[in-house]
């Protein structure tokens, strides 16, 4: 059973967090990729925001109802910290190693722009796991 509050909250939180992180790697990490700016969209236009955020939201839904389905699987309740480590893990080895990993496979994309969204990718599963866990204690 979804405790929606629960739900809810650690949905917005994680969106956001979400939303915050991806916009610091961005900001600095912003000069990888010049050298292949013709396979982005136009970035920093009200509808790439819009999207951005939809996405995040959508991600974040997808994440705190897969916490839900697989909770008590994780271990014991009173360990918070244990249980979000692991979903954190499992959101890595489930969204974040397949999207680096497909990029890889379709795009021209250098290393080490790879490497910072593989890096991105895990604190935010990591942060994300620990939040969801925190809420649905």
């Amino acid at each position: 059973m979804i405790k929606w509050k629960k739900f809810l909250a650690a949905t917005a939180i994680v969106a956001i967090a979400s939303y915050v992180i991806n916009a610091v790697f961005g900001y600095y990490f912003n000069s990888l990729y010049d050298p292949v700016s013709g396979l982005w969209k136009a970035m920093y236009t009200p509808s790439w925001l819009q999207d951005a955020i939809l996405a995040d939201v959508i991600v974040a839904i997808l994440s705190v109802f897969a916490y839900a389905l697989v909770n008590t699987g994780l271990g014991k309740k009173s360990d918070i910290t244990k249980k979000g480590l692991k979903f954190g893990l499992l959101l890595c080895l489930v969204k974040d190693i397949p999207r680096v990993t497909i990029a890889y496979s379709l795009m021209p994309i250098p290393g080490t722009i790879l490497w910072v969204w593989a890096m991105s990718g895990f604190a935010l599963s990591l942060f994300s796991g620990m939040i969801i866990s925190a809420i649905y204690k």
